[in-house]
C-alpha cells in the first residue's frame, strides 16, 4: 500500500513537468500577421518589422509597377534604407524554395541568404530572413500582394501596393520551424489541466498525512 501511495503521489509531480515541457517546446516558434505599404514613387522601399520582443526582423521591400499582379522583391541588410536601423534589427534573406507549409523548414540555415536582394516573389511563397547581429531566424509567407494605385485625371498612375503576410521567428536560436505542426494547447485547456493535477497532488499528501497520523 505504502508503494502504491508513494506511486500515486508522483503522477501529478510527473503530469505538471511533463506539461511545462511541452508548453516550453512548443513556444518556441511564433507568429504573427503583417501588412505593410510601398508606394512607388517614395525614396524608400516598403518595410516590415516583426519582433519576439528580442529578435527583430527589419525587411525592406519593393515590388513591380503593375495594375493586377505586382511582384515582391526583398532586400537584405546592404539596402540604403538599412542605415536609419539599429543594426541588431537588420536582416538578410533568402527564398525558400519550395516550400508550401511553414512546418516543413526543418533547418533554416540551408537557405542561401542575400545582403542585396531577392526576387521577384509572389502570393503563397515563402522567404526566409536571418538576423546579422543574433544569427537567429525568421520566416515569411506571402499572403497577398494588392495593387494600392492611385490615378489622376490626365491619366497619371502613382503605383503602389500592400503586402499581406505571416510570420514566424525561432526564438531559441535553430532554423527548425517544425515544431507549429503540434499546437499549443489554448490556455484555457492547461488552466483546467493543472486545476485537475493540483487537485490530485492535494489528495496524495492528504492521503499519506492520515496514513502518518493513522
Amino acid at each position: 500500500m505504502k508503494n502504491r501511495n508513494l506511486f500515486l503521489f508522483h503522477i501529478p509531480i510527473a503530469m505538471l513537468v511533463a506539461m511545462f515541457m511541452i508548453s516550453t517546446v512548443q513556444a518556441k516558434v511564433i507568429t504573427g500577421t503583417i501588412k505593410s505599404y510601398f508606394v512607388g514613387e517614395a525614396p524608400v522601399p516598403g518595410t516590415m518589422l516583426f519582433s519576439d520582443g528580442v529578435d527583430h526582423m527589419f525587411v525592406p521591400w519593393t515590388s513591380t509597377f503593375s495594375i493586377d499582379n505586382p511582384l515582391v522583391f526583398f532586400f537584405g541588410s546592404n539596402d540604403p534604407s538599412s542605415i536609419f536601423v539599429p543594426s541588431d534589427y537588420l536582416t538578410d534573406v533568402g527564398f525558400a524554395a519550395g516550400i508550401t507549409d511553414i512546418s516543413q523548414i526543418t533547418d533554416a540555415s540551408i537557405f542561401s541568404f542575400f545582403n542585396g536582394y531577392i526576387g521577384p516573389n509572389k502570393s503563397g511563397d515563402f522567404v526566409v530572413v536571418r538576423n546579422t547581429f543574433t544569427g537567429h531566424y525568421g520566416a515569411l509567407r506571402i499572403d497577398s500582394v494588392e495593387s494600392n494605385n492611385t490615378y489622376f485625371p490626365d491619366g497619371l498612375i502613382f503605383f503602389g501596393s500592400i503586402l499581406n503576410g505571416t510570420w514566424w521567428i525561432q526564438t531559441d536560436g535553430t532554423g527548425n520551424f517544425s515544431s507549429l505542426a503540434s499546437p499549443v494547447p489554448e490556455p484555457s485547456a492547461f488552466m483546467l489541466l493543472s486545476i485537475g493535477v493540483l487537485v490530485l497532488l492535494s489528495y496524495c499528501i492528504r492521503l499519506n498525512r492520515n496514513k502518518l497520523l493513522g
